[in-house]
C-alpha cells in the first residue's frame, strides 16, 4: 500500500511539473476545458489549498494558525477537485494534450486556474480593502502623479 501511495505521488508530481516545450493547441484546449468546467466552490477549494500550502513558509508562517488536519482537509479536497475535473469534465482533452504535447502542460493549466481563482478572491470587498490598507495619502499621490505622466486618469481616493 505504502509503495502504491509513493507510485502514485511520484507519477503526480512527474505529470503536474514536468517541463513543456511548448503550449500547443491540445494544451489550450485541457486549459479552457478546465476553466470552464471550475465552479465558484471549486475556485474556494483551490485558493484554500494554495492558501494551506503556502502558510508552512518559513517567512510567513507565524502568521497563520492552519492545523494539521485542516491542511490533511484542504489536500483531500484538491485531491477530489484534480479528480474530477482532469479525469471526468475535462478527461478527453486531458488525455490529448499529455498525449501530443507531455504532462507539462497542467502546470499552465493549473496556473490559469489559480489567477481565476485567486482573481475571485479579490473582487471580496474585505480582502480589497485588506490589500489596499497600506497605501497612504502620500502614496495614493504618488501614482497618481505616474497615472497624469503616462496619461492615465488618477485613482480615486
Amino acid at each position: 500500500m505504502k509503495n502504491r501511495v509513493l507510485g502514485a505521488t511520484a507519477l503526480a508530481a512527474v505529470a503536474l511539473f514536468s517541463p513543456s516545450a511548448f503550449a500547443g493547441v491540445y494544451a489550450d484546449d485541457a486549459t479552457r476545458c478546465l476553466v470552464k468546467s471550475m465552479t465558484n466552490e471549486d475556485q474556494l477549494v483551490l485558493v484554500k489549498w494554495i492558501f494551506v500550502g503556502m502558510s508552512v513558509h518559513p517567512a510567513i508562517k507565524q502568521y497563520s494558525s492552519v492545523t494539521p488536519d485542516q491542511r490533511s482537509q484542504a489536500d483531500k479536497e484538491m485531491s477530489t477537485l484534480v479528480r474530477k475535473l482532469l479525469m471526468q469534465s475535462c478527461r478527453t482533452e486531458t488525455v490529448d494534450a499529455m498525449k501530443y504535447e507531455g504532462g507539462g502542460f497542467l502546470e499552465q493549466s493549473f496556473g490559469a486556474l489559480g489567477q481565476i481563482a485567486m482573481g475571485g478572491l479579490m473582487t471580496n470587498p474585505d480582502v480589497a480593502k485588506g490589500l489596499s490598507s497600506w497605501a497612504t495619502p502620500e502614496d495614493i499621490q504618488a501614482f497618481n502623479t505616474l497615472a497624469t505622466e503616462a496619461g492615465r486618469p488618477a485613482a480615486k481616493p
